[in-house]
C-alpha cells in the first residue's frame, strides 16, 4: 500500500518509529485511542448501533437498573451519607448511570446525596452525557486523580479492557521477548520483537511468576495496576464501594487478547490506526490483586449472568413485558438473554467488586479468601 493512501495516524506512527525505534503494544494502543487530534476517542459515533460497537447498557434497561438497586444497597450499607459521590468511569453515552439514576427514584434521598462525577477524556461523548444527564448537574474529570475525597459508589463497564497492555512471548526455554510494533520499508505497520527480557522485569509490570510458567505467552497492563492502585486508595480514604464490569478471564490464559472493532466487525489492529476501537482481554487476577494488595475487601469475579440474575434480572424482566406490545416484548427478552446467555455475553463477562467494608454485597457468593 503506497504511504499517500495510509490514513494520517498510520503515517505519525509510521514516523515516529523511524526516529525513535519500535512502540510497545501499550504505547500504540494509548496513540491509537487517546491521540488528541487522531485518536479513536475523538471521533464521533463510536457507540451504538450507528457506531462500531455496542455495550451492555445499550443492549437493555434491565442491566443499568440492576446496577441502581446494587448501588442503592451499597448506600444503605453505608449509613446512607447525606453527601456521596456516584461516580462512572467511561460513562459511554450515558446510558447506564441514566437507567441506574431512575431505578434509584425507589430512595429519593439517594438521588437527594448523591454527586454525579463521570471520568471522561473524549470531548464529544462528553457533550452526548451533558444533555443526557442535565438533570443530574455532573462534574467531568480527564482522570480518577481529581475525584472528591468524600464516601464514594463507583461503576465502570467496559473501562479496563480499553487500557493498554504490554505483550511477552516466550520464544524458547525461558527466553522472553516483548511483543512491539514497528514499520518496515514501505511503511506499513506490522508486529516485530524485542531483544531478550529478564522474566523479573515482566513480574515487575504486573504479571504473575504462576502465569510466566504456565504460559508461553502473557499479557500485563501496568496502566491497569496503576488505574487500580488509585481507586484503592481512594477508596480506602474516602470510603465507599466500586463495581467493574468487563470482558476477561478469571487468571492469565496465555494468548494474545488485543483486537480491533470498526462497524461491529473485528479488524486488523494495525490498519488504519485511529478508525477502530482498541481493546484486550482484562486480567481479573491481576486487578484483583492490585486492589487486595492495597488493603481493599474484593468479591469475585463472579460471571456477567450469574451476577445479573442474582439481583433479580428474571424477575425485572417479567414485570417489563407485562406492559409491552409483542415486538417490545421480542425486543426485551432478546436483550436479556444476550446479556446472560452463557454463549454470549453471560460467562464472557465478569463483575468485581471492591469495598472499603467487609460486608459482601448482593450478587456475590462470598468475600475473596486473600482478603
Amino acid at each position: 500500500m503506497a504511504q499517500e493512501t495510509k490514513n494520517k495516524l498510520t503515517q505519525l506512527l509510521c514516523q515516529r518509529i523511524d526516529q525513535q525505534g519500535p512502540l510497545t503494544i501499550a504505547d500504540f494502543m494509548y496513540e491509537a485511542l487517546q491521540h488528541p487530534k487522531y485518536g479513536y476517542y475523538n471521533r464521533p459515533h463510536v457507540l451504538g448501533q450507528k457506531g462500531d460497537f455496542v455495550t451492555a447498557p445499550e443492549i437493555s434497561q434491565i442491566f443499568g437498573e440492576l446496577i441502581g438497586l446494587w448501588m442503592l444497597e451499597r448506600w444503605q450499607s453505608m449509613g446512607e451519607p447525606q453527601s456521596f459521590s456516584l461516580i462512572e468511569l467511561g460513562p459511554g453515552r450515558g446510558t447506564l448511570l441514566c437507567d441506574l439514576l431512575r431505578a434509584a427514584q425507589l430512595m429519593p434521598a439517594f438521588l437527594e446525596a448523591a454527586d454525579v462525577h463521570l471520568v471522561e477524556s473524549s470531548a464529544n461523548l462528553r457533550e452526548v452525557q451533558r444533555k443526557k444527564l442535565a438533570d443530574f448537574s455532573p462534574t467531568w474529570h480527564n482522570d480518577i486523580t481529581t475525584l472528591p475525597q468524600k464516601p464514594s459508589l463507583i461503576v465502570a463497564n467496559e473501562y479496563f479492557d480499553a487500557l493498554p497492555i504490554r505483550q511477552f512471548a516466550k520464544l524458547k526455554a525461558n527466553k522472553w521477548r516483548e511483543v512491539l510494533v514497528g514499520s518496515n520499508d514501505t511503511s506499513e505497520l506490522g508486529y516485530i520483537m524485542s531483544e531478550e527480557i529478564d522474566p523479573l522485569q515482566i513480574v515487575a509490570l504486573g504479571a504473575s511468576s504462576s502465569s510466566l510458567e504456565t504460559h508461553d505467552f502473557v499479557e500485563v497492563s501496568p496502566a491497569t495496576s496503576a488505574q487500580a492502585t488509585l481507586l484503592a486508595d481512594h477508596l480506602k480514604s474516602a470510603g465507599g464501594s466500586a463495581l467493574f464490569i468487563d470482558y476477561g478471564y478469571q487468571q492469565a490464559e496465555g494468548y494474545n487478547s488485543l483486537q480491533a472493532v470498526k462497524d461491529h466487525q473485528k479488524h486488523d489492529p494495525l490498519y488504519e490506526v485511529g478508525t477502530a476501537d482498541l481493546t484486550a482481554h482484562v486480567d481479573f487476577e491481576q486487578l484483583t490483586r492490585c486492589f487486595s494488595q492495597r488493603g481493599m475487601n474484593t468479591f469475585g469475579p463472579v460471571a456477567q449472568g450469574a451476577f445479573l440474575s442474582a439481583l433479580g434480572l428474571e424477575a425485572r424482566l417479567n414485570n417489563l413485558v407485562q406492559n409491552a406490545s409483542p415486538s417490545e416484548e421480542r425486543e426485551l427478552r432478546s436483550g436479556a438473554e444476550r446479556l446472560v446467555a452463557s454463549e454470549k455475553m453471560g460467562d464472557l463477562f465478569k463483575v468485581l467488586a471492591v469495598s472499603s467494608s467487609p460486608q459482601t454485597p448482593p450478587g456475590f457468593p462470598y468475600p475473596n479468601q486473600n482478603n
